[in-house]
């Protein structure tokens, strides 16, 4: 049964001056779910992800991980404590990774923030869970295709066993082709390690593919 929220917002809104990003929105995703999150280009989206990572501060509202409510201003406790139930994949792979990294850099370095320990085992298995070769560890990221760069970025979020996987359209930046190879890295990881997934697009096939539920932003609501 899926009665345990591994995310829930009550009456979240957020303005940027004049400009209300997010008005009056409330939304529940519970465990082991798959949550597609459609709409247009300025409709709120990336805010709405910002704010459940904590990137940006909402200004009204409530925000809850895993049945616990998200101060606006976390200590660094705390936000280590978030940082082992919730992870994002944005839509530029290559831009939220360091070019100049190796791979094994890139995948200890969730591990490294939060003090926890990691053997070489469960590096390769990240690798091997999100489709990449083994033999890319030692590769910096500068010489990896866009595909393997965005698969490189899920393999990092998952790094911590998250709860709550969000996932700022994680395809657009993509070719078709590409495309359909990333949401079926979502739909597998996803069905065999159970973790709920806020899946953000603009492709309503894409997203409908893998959703168990699909809602529909327009104008910050």
């Amino acid at each position: 049964m899926r009665d345990e929220q591994a995310l829930r917002l009550e009456h979240v809104s957020k303005a940027y001056g004049s400009v209300q990003a997010l008005d009056d929105v409330c939304l529940t995703i519970h465990q082991g779910e798959v949550y597609g999150l459609i709409g247009e280009s300025g409709c709120g989206k990336t805010t709405l992800a910002r704010c459940v990572m904590q990137l940006e501060t909402w200004d009204e509202g409530s925000i809850w991980i895993d049945g616990q409510s998200c101060s606006k201003k976390p200590n660094r406790t705390r936000r280590r404590e978030l940082a082992k139930k919730r992870a994002i994949v944005f839509q530029e792979g290559a831009a939220s990774l360091d070019r100049k990294s190796r791979v094994r850099d890139v995948l200890q370095e969730p591990f490294r923030i939060t003090g926890r320990p990691v053997d070489e085992a469960r590096l390769k298995a990240l690798l091997a869970r999100c489709r990449l070769d083994v033999s890319l560890m030692e590769r910096s990221c500068a010489t990896l295709s866009g595909g393997q760069l965005q698969r490189l970025a899920i393999a990092r979020a998952l790094a911590l066993e998250p709860d709550l996987l969000v996932a700022d359209e994680p395809i657009a930046s993509l070719d078709v082709s590409l495309q359909a190879q990333i949401v079926n890295v979502f739909k597998d990881l996803q069905e065999t390690e159970g973790f709920a997934l806020l899946l953000i697009g603009h492709d309503l096939d894409m997203i409908r593919f893998v959703a168990d539920r699909v809602g529909v932003m327009y104008g910050g609501r």
